[in-house]
């Protein structure tokens, strides 16, 4: 809602001139306390609630991914996505390339060896061709995706808990959050 309905941006203050949950009502009241006059733009602000959510989001633990997660979150979240684990998938030996003709598509071959034969008491010299193959996706690859997953589900936790302690006007925070490990679930 934050981030898609509302258009709320994270912004990586690097001044820090407020403490933590303030939104941009606040800033603005405090640069008008120093005689700034804001000029209007071309869209209505977010909720202030909205902005508070994004003030915490960049305010996300380095150990959980710091402002690279806080940005992909914010993706995700605008999206309406979780980050892909890859369901379903599984290493298969797959050709490493393939040749297409007018009967269909085939693993392309390679001579590996050429060895010498006896046909007929005669000798000849025959190619042994063997096709390549390679894993598609790597295990290493989906483990990457699941383990990038983890560190979303434990970054939202982590949001769960700063915005049940802030002063959301609206928004109320439940307990829900996503399967930590879906693909632990049995069907």
């Amino acid at each position: 809602w934050a981030f898609g309905a509302e258009r709320a941006s994270v912004d990586f203050d690097e001044l820090n001139d407020g403490p933590p949950a303030t939104d941009t009502i606040w800033r603005l009241m405090q640069r008008g306390l120093l005689g700034c006059r804001i000029d209007g733009g071309g869209r209505s602000l977010p909720h202030d609630d909205a902005e508070v959510i994004a003030s915490l989001l960049a305010r996300l633990d380095i150990t959980l991914g710091g402002r690279a997660m806080a940005v992909d979150m914010a993706r995700w979240a605008r999206a309406g996505m979780a980050p892909d684990w890859m369901p379903g998938a599984v290493p298969r030996c797959v050709p490493r390339d393939v040749m297409e003709n007018q009967y269909g598509v085939y693993a392309k071959t390679e001579v590996v060896e050429r060895i010498e034969v006896v046909k007929r008491g005669r000798k000849r010299m025959v190619d042994v061709l063997a096709c390549p193959v390679t894993f598609q996706p790597t295990a290493a690859r989906i483990t990457a995706a699941r383990m990038a997953y983890g560190q979303w589900w434990l970054a939202l936790q982590q949001m769960q808990g700063m915005l049940r302690k802030a002063d959301l006007r609206t928004i109320e925070i439940t307990q829900d959050l996503p399967p930590r490990a879906p693909w632990n679930t049995t069907a």
